[in-house]
């Protein structure tokens, strides 16, 4: 099973000033005992 989504981070510093603002995408698969080596690669 794959997946996709988009995600944002916010870091502050011990003040609480903003220092970094990301955003992203990340894609996932998911693994099982059953999940062979040549299903994650390539």
């Amino acid at each position: 099973m794959h997946a996709r989504g988009t995600f944002t981070l916010d870091a502050y510093d011990p003040a609480g000033n903003p220092t970094a603002y990301i955003v992203g995408v990340i894609n996932t698969t998911r693994i099982t005992t059953d999940t062979k080596v040549k299903d994650l690669i390539g």
